[in-house]
């Protein structure tokens, strides 16, 4: 920053003496003080180039940085990310992601959707994080309207978990009686 600021000093100081000279040998008539203060303009044309040029490289630089990093923070995750976003580092490798959709617009998008086959240690982790209530439901009860989060597709009954903390933020579980498939719901107001 430091040399931007020489640079286009010593540009405006040399274009000022320019000026000078050239009014003073315009008057003066003399061709010799005409001659230096065109040199003198070159060398400010250039110093102010050299400030420009240094300014453009180093905003190049900064916009390319903040677009690589807008670009990476707005690639979309993968269902393993989200996974281990919500649920942590699985201990076992278990863990399969068979659908999912992630929570682009908090507002808009009200819950992240989780469709994964695990295994019943699997579950037991995921479980043991928070402290849910605990129901078997009948899925006749509870059809899904969604094209692919669809529980009752596992079962007529299934095991539904659910918390919720003060400010209505949770994660609702429904898994398979035998704990090998889980649709999760982590819902973010």
């Amino acid at each position: 920053m430091k040399e931007i600021i020489f640079e286009l000093l010593i540009a405006g100081i040399s274009f000022m003496i320019f000026l000078v000279i050239l009014i003073f040998g315009l008057i003066k008539k003399k061709k010799n003080l005409i001659i230096t203060s065109i040199v003198i303009l070159f060398i400010s044309i250039t110093a102010g180039a050299v400030g420009i040029f240094t300014i453009t490289k180093k905003t190049y630089r900064i916009t390319k940085k903040v677009y690589n990093e807008i670009s990476e923070l707005s690639k979309p995750r993968t269902g393993i990310e989200i996974y281990e976003s919500l649920l942590g580092k699985p201990e076992t490798d278990c863990v399969q992601i068979l659908n999912y959709q992630d929570q682009t617009a908090p507002i808009i998008d009200y819950a992240i959707l989780l469709h994964f086959k695990t295994c019943p240690k699997e579950l037991n982790r995921i479980l043991a994080q928070k402290e849910f209530e605990f129901e078997k439901i009948k899925t006749s009860e509870q059809p899904s309207d969604d094209d692919w989060f669809k529980p009752e597709k596992m079962s007529d009954s299934i095991l539904f978990f659910k918390y919720y903390d003060t400010n209505g933020n949770g994660q609702e579980i429904y898994s398979s009686m035998d704990s090998t498939e889980v649709y999760l719901k982590d819902i973010y107001n």
